[in-house]
């Protein structure tokens, strides 16, 4: 069994990508959460000791959380770029053969 302490990142399943969907698509994300152990006095657990073979130094959990969502971000930009990039090939081709029709 593993002791958690106040600061621990809990990590609950696993990312889930559709097969045949586009690169980097998640359907189904896994839950993240950093523990916050109270005493009954209210004040907060230590956090994990360095001496722990799970400490990991100098994470700084909020940029992750930031990286994670610029991340997101533009990998959702990209799909909405894609689709409109495919949409304007449609048009233009529609265009040509209704050209092609009236000669």
């Amino acid at each position: 069994m593993t002791r958690i302490y106040s600061g621990d990142l809990l990590r609950f399943g696993s990312d889930v990508a559709e097969k045949g969907g586009r690169p980097g698509a998640t359907t189904a994300r896994c839950v993240v959460a950093r523990a916050s152990l109270l005493r009954p006095d209210g004040s907060e657990e230590r956090e994990r000791p360095p001496e722990s073979r799970l400490f990991r130094p100098g994470v700084d959990h909020d940029a992750m959380d930031d990286l994670r969502a610029v991340t997101q971000t533009l990998q959702e930009a990209l799909a909405r770029e894609k689709a409109l990039e495919e949409k304007l090939i449609k048009v233009g081709e529609e265009m040509l053969n209704a050209k092609r029709r009236e000669s």
